[in-house]
């Protein structure tokens, strides 16, 4: 991460154009410009990890920052977008990543700054509240895929399960049959394979009954957080909004 400079008359004009700010009138901008620090991240350089403890959020004026948690990407953001206010209205760890996407120039807006020029003014509280309730939608459509993939997943297991079943029932015949009904037959050639291969759609079906118990636990979590979270995060923008007004 490195500290960066350009013109305050072109930081005011791109903040002129973030929903966030574009009510302030320019003298405000300035002050805001002239308090807060500039940062420029190189590209696929972080700007900060899950479960970072820090309480700041960055608005982006140039160039774009992919946010990501673990292997999966969430979001691709651009000029006048924000992201980190969740650290400021929550004072929790950051609950995902983001990095830049190209050669991106941010602002921060630190704790202090957040309660001197935006918590008091409900037109950028609203502003909030609508990203939030936007960035929830987007995490909503997102576990609904998740879940159709699982339940398209565990009904393919519940297939092959089944299909398990049978070949089970008919290697038992099998079985019976080449061991003979009485301990006096001679046991006849292949029974040893069929008793091996018995075992192994045992074990395949064992661990594919684990799988699918695995998936449907997976899925009541998603329902779970995403009800959850999303009453969390409007209720801490809300308690925000009557606690400055």
């Amino acid at each position: 991460m490195v500290i960066c400079i350009i013109e305050n008359s072109l930081k005011i004009r791109l903040l002129k154009q973030a929903d966030l700010l574009n009510f302030f009138d320019e003298y405000t901008l300035a002050k805001l410009v002239e308090d807060c620090r500039e940062i420029s991240l190189s590209p696929k350089e972080v700007l900060f990890h899950e479960d970072d403890l820090e309480n700041a959020m960055y608005l982006i004026l140039e160039g774009e920052l992919e946010v990501f948690k673990g292997p999966k990407q969430i979001a691709v953001l651009g000029p006048g977008n924000y992201l980190g206010e969740m650290s400021l209205i929550e004072s929790k760890a950051r609950s995902a990543s983001a990095r830049a996407e190209q050669f991106t120039l941010l602002m921060e807006i630190n704790e202090e700054h957040f309660h001197t020029y935006l918590a008091s003014e409900p037109q950028a509280l609203l502003d909030i509240m609508r990203t939030l309730s936007g960035r929830v939608r987007n995490d909503l459509e997102t576990m609904i895929k998740d879940i159709r993939q699982l339940s398209i997943f565990t009904h393919d297991i519940r297939s092959y399960l089944s299909t398990l079943g049978l070949a089970e029932l008919t290697l038992e015949d099998t079985i019976e049959l080449l061991g003979g009904t009485d301990p006096r037959h001679k046991k006849r050639d292949g029974l040893e394979d069929m008793e091996k291969c018995q075992e192994v759609v045992q074990k395949v079906r064992i661990n594919l009954m684990e799988l699918l118990d695995s998936s449907l636990n997976h899925v009541k979590k998603i329902k779970i957080s995403s009800s959850t979270g999303y009453r969390r995060n409007c209720s801490r923008a809300c308690h925000t909004h009557n606690c400055r007004t």
